[in-house]
């Protein structure tokens, strides 16, 4: 990362609106999507979904060439995309797609919405297998 007076130019960017050149780890250089999850994996019965954010770079991307996909963790998942510098060196060389997947109840992935963390009733599809 690119660093500007001390400061990785991702985070001075999201701080100050500074404009981050292309390649350079920024959610300033992604889109954001929202796909329809379900809120529960296993029981069939369950039909209710939630949105679920990822963003994705396609500067580099040729058609054919891979995509590095990142599973979100227990944060938002902004900061793994200005955190996750090898997919951003590696994504011109191998032509790639970067894309980043927000984990369930994190960030603005909420089932629930801001109850998601209410209480046991809503925590219940927060576990490994869900994930």
């Amino acid at each position: 990362c690119t660093l500007v007076a001390g400061v990785p130019l991702g985070w001075l960017s999201r701080l100050h609106h500074v404009a981050v050149p292309n390649g350079q780890p920024s959610t300033q250089n992604c889109t954001t999507h929202w796909r329809q999850a379900q809120l529960d994996h296993f029981d069939f019965a369950e039909l209710r979904t939630f949105p679920q954010r990822y963003l994705v770079y396609k500067m580099h991307w040729r058609r054919g060439g891979p995509i590095l996909f990142y599973c979100g963790n227990e944060a938002n998942v902004e900061l793994y995309v200005n955190a996750t510098g090898i997919m951003w060196e590696r994504a011109a060389e191998l032509g790639a797609m970067l894309v980043w997947a927000e984990h369930r109840y994190y960030g603005e992935s909420l089932p629930f919405g801001t109850a998601s963390a209410a209480n046991g009733s809503t925590l219940r599809w927060l576990s490994l297998e869900q994930a």
